[in-house]
């Protein structure tokens, strides 16, 4: 296994990689207050012929909590997420979610559909319909 952090998009990412020589791919996201730590129990069980990668999450783990709000929009996710992809050359490959990383995973795999194999999705939802159950939603949170 590798613990790497990269820079995308001027942000600072952090990545898990475990058996970078094969050929099957399986990207992780883990859920609000996780980190790449919450799959260590999936990935230990995996096989060495698959290529994995579990990342932290913008303001999770390791990874950049930037002070600018846009940062944590779906699209900046999924645009983030995009890059990193694009940055590590993958193909193809299947993309797991648990709560809102499955969240995150649905929006990425609705917007580049060509790259995904299989979506699994754990205790996932798309989110709310409309504007005024979003706004009812949002916290803000002074640290």
């Amino acid at each position: 296994m590798a613990s790497v952090i990269t820079t995308i998009s001027g942000l600072d990412l952090h990545y898990e990689v475990f058996h970078p020589k094969a050929e099957k791919t399986v990207v992780f996201l883990h859920g609000f207050t996780g980190s790449t730590k919450t799959w260590q129990h999936v990935i230990e069980r995996m096989p060495e012929n698959i290529r994995i990668f579990a990342i932290d999450l913008i303001g999770h783990g390791l990874t950049a909590s930037p002070k600018n709000v846009s940062s944590y929009t779906m699209e900046a996710q999924v645009d983030l997420l995009e890059a990193f992809f694009e940055q590590r050359q993958l193909g193809n490959f299947h993309l797991v979610g648990y709560s809102m990383g499955g969240r995150t995973a649905l929006a990425y795999a609705l917007a580049h559909p060509e790259r995904i194999d299989r979506l699994f999705l754990e205790s996932a939802s798309p989110g709310l319909e409309n504007e005024l159950d979003r706004e009812k939603e949002k916290r803000v949170i002074i640290i």
